[in-house]
């Protein structure tokens, strides 16, 4: 499908009030980790292993602390 160029200039100029908006945090999602989807499975694996052994578990190391509340 070919799209004209009303239609291309109106996408363009959407985006770009999308962008430049105030509520743009609430309006575009924003992938916030520091890790990719797999690494952070990952990591949930490994911590639901080591709930089976007697003491505690603990996240060393924060980059902005996304990775402590997921």
């Amino acid at each position: 499908m070919i799209n004209s160029r009303g239609e291309i200039w109106l996408d363009g100029l959407v985006k770009r009030a999308l962008f430049w908006s105030p509520f743009r945090s609430y309006l575009l999602y924003k992938y916030r980790y520091a890790f990719t989807p797999a690494q952070l499975a990952r990591l949930t694996t490994l911590l639901t292993e080591a709930a089976g052994v007697l003491g505690d578990c603990g996240e060393i190391g924060c980059y902005r602390g996304y990775t402590t509340v997921f």
